[in-house]
């Protein structure tokens, strides 16, 4: 048997090969989150656009307010309103003023471009900081009084200060968020060019799911597989329960690999070597090249990876992962997360290192914890958290049967421990991959 790290490199080969065949489309922008950026996209203007009022309020030149105060209020006169969207010359060509010019302007309002009445309005002052004058002599419109100094600038946005012309925003391998949607829609981005999600075949095993009898056991492996396969960008379809029986086995899985219609198939269950596995038998009915079946690792030692033969120029990978749901769901983290993410163009997960905690075995569970790891690579579920120091630390959760389910329920990472670690070292540093959906933050 090979070690992990052996076993991830071929993975990573054979998924490099097949991602020479990925193909991209651009979607609809409000259809693009989830997907993975396939091109860096560059902004192709600079926002805002153009000087923008941040409040409602009036454009004033702060030149004449210096010395504005309760005592001595500086008066102007209100010469028309700017709203979103308006022209600035509109009201630039026309305004001659006699007194001390403003305007009115309501938030995204543009400022004006020339001075007027020979006056640069450059600040804007909110409308409550604000009064109406009633005694007004020989005004022609509304008039205003302002009672303190308003900056230059004041509650003015500047061109470009928010977005840069050329700007890169998105970058290859990204997967699309809610907020990047915010970001491309608000410089006119219609369209986004992502990776097409892998095509993914999947199939349970084994007569004791297909069966409806009192040896029935519900099948836990497909629709978890299902789920976390969407959920790492993949578009997965399950194609039933195979028979225990080589032949149909074999013609199935030919049927899937000439179709052309996956990028990768998964199968679950009957990957050992046992009388009622026939996942290897029937791959080498149809001449299969086999990268690697059974490794150093636990649990999912007997998990295999190869290529069948296609229609096409290129084979069509499959992972056969072991019937345990423990141990399906460790193979399918450690082995096909990386091969998807590798089709989707994005980089290697990084773990989290935290440092492990002993825990004290209750008797009749694990049995006494060994020593170290010896020549396998330990996948264990367990709960990790982080400290007021910014550090993190992880417990082992205290059932580690791959037959059992019930632990996933509080436990939110993997830990992943390589061969040769010793295990009763104080303060162990291990590499932990958190299960998305939970907040690792300490309570």
């Amino acid at each position: 048997m090979v070690s992990y790290e052996v076993a991830l490199g071929r993975v990573n080969e054979v998924a490099a090969l097949t991602a020479e065949n990925s193909r991209t489309q651009c979607i609809p922008l409000q259809e693009a989150v989830g997907n993975v950026v396939a091109k860096t996209l560059n902004s192709l203007v600079a926002t805002p656009k153009y000087d923008t009022s941040a409040m409602d309020g009036y454009v004033v030149p702060s030149s004449v307010t210096r010395n504005a105060s309760i005592d001595h209020p500086v008066v102007l006169e209100v010469c028309g309103t700017i709203a979103a969207g308006d022209d600035p010359g509109l009201h630039e060509s026309h305004i001659d003023s006699s007194t001390l010019p403003c305007l009115e302007i309501m938030t995204g309002g543009i400022f004006p471009t020339k001075p007027i009445s020979g006056y640069h309005m450059d600040a804007c002052i909110k409308t409550e900081e604000t009064s109406t004058v009633t005694d007004a002599k020989n005004a022609r419109g509304r008039m205003i009084k302002l009672t303190r100094p308003v900056a230059a600038g004041e509650h003015r946005r500047v061109a470009g200060d928010d977005i840069k012309d050329g700007a890169a925003l998105l970058s290859p391998g990204m997967t699309v968020q809610p907020q990047h949607i915010l970001v491309l829609a608000s410089i006119g981005v219609t369209e986004i060019l992502v990776w097409k999600k892998p095509r993914v075949g999947l199939w349970s095993s084994g007569k004791e799911i297909a069966t409806t009898g009192p040896g029935h056991v519900p099948d836990a492996n497909g629709p978890y597989l299902t789920a976390a396969l969407a959920e790492a960008g993949a578009h997965v379809s399950f194609l039933g329960t195979f028979p225990d029986d080589a032949r149909e086995m074999a013609t199935q899985l030919q049927r899937a690999a000439e179709s052309e219609d996956f990028d990768l198939l998964i199968t679950t269950g009957g990957v050992s070597v046992g009388k009622f596995d026939f996942l290897l038998p029937s791959l080498r009915r149809l001449g299969a090249a086999i990268e690697f079946h059974g490794l150093r690792i636990r649990p999912g030692h007997p998990v295999l990876f190869g290529t069948i033969p296609s229609r096409g120029a290129h084979s069509v990978p499959i992972f056969g992962l072991p019937g345990n749901p423990g141990a399906a769901a460790a193979t399918f983290q450690f082995l096909v997360r990386p091969f998807i993410k590798c089709l989707l163009g994005k980089p290697p997960e990084k773990p989290i290192i935290a440092k492990l905690l002993p825990r004290r075995l209750e008797q009749g569970h694990l049995g006494k914890m060994p020593d170290g790891t010896g020549s396998r690579t330990l996948f264990k579920h367990g709960k990790i958290k982080q400290t007021p120091d910014g550090g993190f630390l992880v417990e082992m959760s205290k059932e580690q049967s791959p037959a059992k389910v019930a632990p996933y329920l509080d436990a939110n990472c993997w830990i992943q421990l390589n061969e040769g670690e010793i295990l009763d070292e104080e303060e162990l540093d291990v590499a932990c991959y958190p299960f998305k959906e939970f907040n690792i933050l300490s309570t």
